[in-house]
This record gives structure tokens, C-alpha cells and sequence, in this order.
């Protein structure tokens, strides 16, 4: 699981682009997450009100809260699922 706040630290730091569309990869990439996802990322409403600016996300499951406040911000969360397969070629392309 990730939360706002530290998807908010990231992008304040510059590791994160809040104008591009936030993956799980990007998540990983930019060390929000661990190394091992074993089906998906899960977001959560943790230091949700420093999000003020419109974010776009693509994670597996949402909660309540997070989803609420990012909207509120202007931006938008879309829940996508992958088999193993599919998360895999997400995360490690090449």
C-alpha cells in the first residue's frame, strides 16, 4: 500500500511528475513502493490533505478516502487489473 502523503513528498522532491499519469511503475521507480508487488497497489488515504493539486493515478484498489480527496484536488484514480503476467511486463519491460 501507498499513501498520499508519501505520493505528495515524491512529487515535491521532483521524483515524481504530477503533470504525467502516475503507474504502479512509476510508483516503483521512484521508491514509494517496495520491490516485491505481488498483485497490484493499493492506495490509502494517509496524509491525504496534502494533496492540493490535480493528480492522475492508475493503481489496483483505492480507498474511500483516497479516492475522495484526490478527486476533490481535480484529479482522477482509475482502478486497473493485471493477471501476474501483465504486472510483470508492467513493472519489468524489458
Amino acid at each position: 500500500p501507498v499513501g498520499l502523503g508519501k505520493i505528495a513528498y515524491l512529487i515535491n522532491a521532483g521524483k515524481i511528475d504530477s503533470h504525467e499519469l502516475i503507474t504502479m511503475k512509476t510508483l516503483k521507480d521512484a521508491g514509494a513502493i517496495g520491490k516485491q508487488i505481488e498483485d497490484g497497489v493499493r492506495l490509502m488515504g494517509r496524509g491525504a490533505e496534502k494533496i492540493k493539486w490535480p493528480i492522475h493515478l492508475e493503481v489496483s484498489r483505492v480507498t474511500v478516502r483516497a479516492k475522495a480527496a484526490v478527486e476533490a484536488a481535480g484529479g482522477s484514480v482509475r482502478r486497473v487489473h493485471y493477471n501476474k503476467l501483465g504486472l510483470r511486463a508492467l513493472l519489468k519491460p524489458e
